[in-house]
């Protein structure tokens, strides 16, 4: 991850002294890695919202560990130079930017015999 989580249960906390070895191997397999546990009240106190994305069920449980790999790419919308406006505008609408993505690698598991890449694409303004 990019920042990693100093409050209560960041991975040297001493608070994990009170926790099982071997359950506190399990919750913090891997450190520096973005993933974190914290307190309810941590939680509460620092985030409004939450969204979830699972893309299948055996995420979860899966032994397989696969790092997301990130690409992000910030700016702002200009007026006469980016902001194209939506497809009911087809003389600017082209100056919305647009990106290439290159797909090469299949699902492992096609549940309807088609092969395919999923992929995820987040866009906050």
């Amino acid at each position: 991850g990019e920042v990693e989580w100093t409050g209560q249960w960041n991975d040297n906390c001493p608070n994990w002294n009170t926790v099982d070895p071997e359950v506190r191997e399990t919750l913090t397999r891997q450190h520096e890695d973005g993933e974190f546990w914290m307190s309810f009240n941590d939680f509460l106190r620092h985030y409004s919202r939450l969204e979830i994305c699972n893309l299948t069920p055996d995420t979860l449980t899966s032994d397989t560990y696969k790092k997301w790999k990130l690409t992000k790419m910030d700016g702002n919308w200009r007026r006469g130079s980016t902001a194209g406006g939506c497809r009911n505008y087809p003389n600017t609408f082209w100056m919305n930017p647009q990106y290439l993505i290159k797909l090469e690698e299949e699902d492992e598991d096609q549940e309807d015999g088609e092969s395919g890449c999923t992929f995820l694409v987040g866009l906050i303004q």
